[in-house]
């Protein structure tokens, strides 16, 4: 199954969005999340993505939702309330932003 068939389902399905309009609506999510050469993504199969691709269009289609907050998670310990330097997903004037030293705080090495 194509990936765009896959990522416009859930629009499809939870925002009962009809096909063409899904489908605009995830290309510009995979525009937002900066994955190159969108609509030839849409046709691709998931196993032509490399790794880091399939993350951005999983997260293209979470921001596609519009949901009503951010997802937390245990890492969420690493973003802290600074604004010294923020996350290209996170929108701005949001004041979750990384800090080094969150990140060396929570590192394994």
């Amino acid at each position: 199954m194509a990936l765009g068939t896959q990522l416009t389902e859930v629009l499809r399905t939870h925002k009962r969005m009809g096909a063409r309009a899904a489908r605009r609506r995830m290309v510009e999510a995979l525009r937002v999340v900066r994955l190159t050469q969108p609509e030839r993504r849409m046709k691709q199969y998931p196993h032509e993505l490399s790794g880091g691709m399939r993350q951005r269009a999983v997260i293209a289609t979470a921001l596609a939702t519009e949901p009503r907050s951010a997802p937390r998670s245990c890492s969420a310990r690493w973003w802290r309330g600074s604004t010294r330097r923020t996350s290209p997903w996170n929108p701005p004037g949001t004041r979750m932003t990384w800090t080094p030293e969150a990140a060396k705080e929570h590192s394994h090495g």
